[in-house]
């Protein structure tokens, strides 16, 4: 828990005490007690600023994704995007970019699932301007070392969530988001870009063995950090892959969260 409550802090020092407990709600699948907090701040409006309120709102639509509440999620990105487009501080725009491509893929997917093509095509035309505008966050001036190392990271992300909104999810895009999440230390990330490597890995008739080294690696670092949707997410996956990944962190089955948990949060 203090790993991810350190990566939180790291990425929006200024809104460390705020935003991390609602984070880590949802990372871990407190679905009930994050909505339950982000609403009381916003009735409260908790946060006077652009970038207070685009990170709460973010962590909303988060949560709408892992309930596949796609037409909320959309309405929450689009919210969020729209109080920080313009920030002159970038990372909270990059953030909600993420999590904004990562919703046109889930909506992609299940679109072709139901073979409903113009829901495809809607998630595609949504996907293109969230990717044109991680490009315009990624252009902008800025130091080597600063902001445009994590920038860098969630541009990777996005055109791995892009190659799976086109539906040939693409496994080197991943390996590329994977390493340089790693390379920061930003533990969720990489645990989520090393899942979707093996997804793609597989995807694409790729070596199986690879493929179940990176889905190992993603369901140790889940377990570790508590990381109950994205542990199901990962285990599901590996059922259907047949890749054996044992018994997560206590052992417990579909659990999103323990009463130790509860306790750290």
């Amino acid at each position: 828990a203090q790993a991810m409550v350190d990566e939180a802090g790291r990425r929006f020092p200024s809104r460390r005490d705020e935003a991390t407990p609602i984070e880590l709600l949802v990372v871990r699948g407190d679905f009930d007690e994050a909505r339950r907090l982000i609403a009381a701040a916003r009735a409260r409006n908790v946060f006077t600023d652009e970038e207070g309120h685009a990170i709460l709102v973010t962590n909303l639509a988060d949560t709408e994704i892992w309930e596949s509440n796609v037409s909320a999620a959309r309405a929450a990105v689009d919210e969020a995007l729209g109080l920080v487009a313009d920030s002159d501080r970038p990372i909270a725009a990059g953030h909600v970019v993420r999590v904004g491509m990562r919703c046109e893929a889930e909506a992609a997917d299940e679109a072709r699932m139901r073979n409903q093509p113009a829901d495809v095509d809607r998630a595609r035309r949504r996907a293109a301007r969230l990717y044109s505008a991680m490009q315009e966050l990624v252009a902008r001036s800025g130091p080597a070392s600063g902001w445009k190392r994590e920038m860098r990271v969630l541009d990777a992300i996005c055109a791995g969530e892009r190659s799976r909104v086109d539906g040939h999810p693409d496994p080197a895009a991943w390996t590329d988001a994977s390493r340089q999440a790693g390379a920061l230390s930003l533990a969720y990330l990489r645990a989520y870009a090393r899942f979707r490597q093996a997804e793609a890995i597989m995807a694409d008739g790729g070596d199986r063995d690879a493929a179940a080294d990176h889905v190992l690696a993603a369901h140790r670092a889940a377990a570790d950090m508590g990381a109950g949707p994205l542990l199901e997410l990962i285990e599901g996956f590996a059922r259907r892959a047949r890749i054996d990944v044992g018994a997560a962190g206590d052992g417990r089955e579909g659990s999103r969260i323990t009463p130790r948990e509860r306790e750290v949060l």
